[in-house]
């Protein structure tokens, strides 16, 4: 019966034209697909790995081999089915010319395609990912200060240089003591001074970046020049050694920091971070230095910038640069709030510099976040005999002053005219420094 029956098909064929033969041909199409099996239809087996197939499907069943198994797809006599690769990992499946896939993500996915009453079909295709086979990696800059931060890309790519999405990185660094990269967002913060590499790994190929170099933010950009002038110094509502309240003339201008010392500019010139507060990064300020640390600090960078002098400040100088023109307790805006982080905002920790409002001389967070070591040594009747041009502070000591309050003192203890002292080796994660400069 079956005999008979595709003879008569293949005359009718002949005669295509017939208006009968459409309808033959899907009757055709459902009674092979259901009684013959693949091996009476001669199937073509299609080896699917990633790459475009195209095959002409002379027969009933086309089968589509993956790593998951085979599916079969039934059609009609002379149809063309091709499979073809959109996007990496992407797939389109057209039938007799006519576009009948979406897009087929990776894995497994069914498609229905059709091409009117002469071929319908379900197709269930396994894709395979295309392995990585080189990787690049680019910086958004090759050039870093200590702080700042860059973010490094990595382009993936197959053995035919098609680029890959949508797989796993792991980043490093091949020189930690210089940059530091999140291993997954691939992030790099500058930590001191040298030369390294930022590698991406990805199924086993690693690339590397150009050499990323770093050096130390300290320059003359960092500085504000505050201008010679006269103030009032001291104050009435405090302790009573910051009174009198007297006047004082800075004679020369002079560069005072815009911020703290940084970790990462510590780290930059001493090669380590004493800090108690690591975790808040290179841009907080360095704290747990004692006063005799500070001062191989400036010996060591000192030696670096030949014709600059990096000193500490003297008291008058700190309190003029705090104030830059005002009168009240607090410089800038007048609210401590604005200018600095004290006990009732800093959340228990010092916070990265530069964050609050600066002042009129464009000097950030003389209120707060950590106490600053100055020159001088202390006395507490220092200001009833102080000269009143450019005083340099006591001849002698035992303890040095510090400056300006911190993150876990009071509002009192953050005022312009505070004085604070201790014994100059002593190192706690509230003190820091900020630098001057000549010329």
């Amino acid at each position: 019966m079956a005999r008979r029956f595709r003879l008569a098909m293949q005359r009718l064929y002949l005669r295509r034209s017939h208006p009968l033969f459409a309808f033959l041909m899907a009757i055709l199409a459902w009674s092979c697909d259901s009684q013959l099996q693949p091996s009476e239809l001669g199937a073509l087996a299609l080896s699917f790995s990633g790459e475009t197939s195209v095959a002409t499907v002379d027969n009933w069943r086309v089968t589509i081999s993956g790593p998951s198994g085979s599916q079969s797809l039934s059609g009609s006599p002379g149809t063309t089915l091709s499979i073809r690769e959109l996007a990496p990992g992407q797939y389109g499946v057209t039938l007799q010319g006519f576009e009948v896939g979406e897009l087929v993500q990776q894995g497994t996915t069914s498609v229905s395609v059709s091409a009117g009453a002469m071929a319908s079909a379900s197709v269930s295709l396994t894709t395979v990912p295309r392995a990585v086979a080189s990787v690049s990696v680019a910086l958004g800059s090759t050039a870093l200060t200590v702080g700042q931060t860059a973010q490094a890309t990595a382009t993936l790519r197959d053995a035919s240089g098609n680029v890959l999405t949508g797989r796993s990185v792991t980043w490093n660094s091949t020189n930690t003591a210089v940059a530091t990269v999140n291993a997954t967002s691939g992030v790099v913060t500058a930590v001191g001074e040298g030369g390294a590499m930022i590698q991406a790994t990805s199924e086993g190929y690693t690339g590397r970046s150009a050499t990323l170099t770093v050096s130390s933010t300290i320059t003359l950009a960092d500085f504000s020049l505050v201008p010679a002038g006269t103030f009032r110094m001291g104050s009435a509502n405090g302790y009573s050694d910051e009174q009198p309240v007297h006047s004082v003339t800075i004679t020369r201008p002079f560069y005072l920091q815009k911020t703290e010392v940084t970790q990462g500019q510590w780290q930059a010139v001493m090669r380590s971070n004493p800090s108690g507060f690591t975790g808040c990064g290179p841009t907080c300020p360095v704290e747990s230095v004692s006063w005799d640390d500070i001062q191989l600090f400036l010996t060591r960078l000192n030696q670096a910038n030949p014709g600059i002098t990096y000193r500490l400040p003297t008291e008058a100088e700190w309190e003029y640069g705090a104030r830059a023109g005002t009168t009240g307790d607090y410089g800038g805006t007048g609210v401590l709030n604005d200018m600095g982080w004290y006990d009732a905002n800093s959340g228990g920790t010092t916070r990265p510099v530069a964050q609050k409002t600066p002042n009129a001389w464009g000097l950030y967070d003389m209120h707060g976040n950590v106490w600053e070591w100055v020159q001088d040594w202390y006395s507490g009747s220092y200001y009833a005999g102080s000269p009143a041009q450019d005083p340099p502070g006591p001849s002698s000591g035992s303890l040095r002053v510090l400056r300006g309050g911190s993150w876990l003192f009071t509002a009192f203890y953050a005022r312009s005219a505070i004085r604070y002292y201790y014994t100059p080796s002593f190192r706690v994660s509230y003190y820091g420094f900020r630098l001057a400069r000549t010329p």
